[in-house]
């Protein structure tokens, strides 16, 4: 995750959407939440290749599915959670912004689906 955020602060910089080049609270903050995210994924992967190693499409569609809708929304509720605990907010800010970008998050993961 440091090294997307640090790739899309520099787009954000060049398009003059940023003051600073980097804001190096929000890459560690960025590193931090990847530390905690990456093994659960790794983790999943693997499981997931142990419970269902054929490669048939029926299989790599079944893969699909359950990444896309449990895996998909389970990491970005943890991604956003890490990310608003780590920022020190109060329990009703991180309820408010996770709602609000869970949704908007959840919403584009279906428009890319479809």
């Amino acid at each position: 995750m440091l090294i997307g955020d640090i790739i899309q602060q520099e787009i954000e910089y060049r398009q003059k959407k940023l003051l600073e080049r980097y804001d190096y609270g929000r890459l560690s903050r960025m590193f931090l939440v990847g530390l905690g995210l990456g093994p659960l994924h790794h983790y999943f992967y693997v499981w997931l290749a142990k419970v269902m190693p054929d490669r048939t499409i029926s299989t790599i569609m079944k893969k699909l599915l359950i990444d896309q809708f449990i895996m998909s929304p389970l990491c970005i509720a943890a991604f956003f959670l890490q990310y608003r605990g780590i920022r020190n907010e109060t329990n009703e800010e991180m309820y408010r912004g996770i709602k609000r970008e869970m949704h908007r998050s959840l919403r584009g993961l279906c428009s890319f689906l479809m």
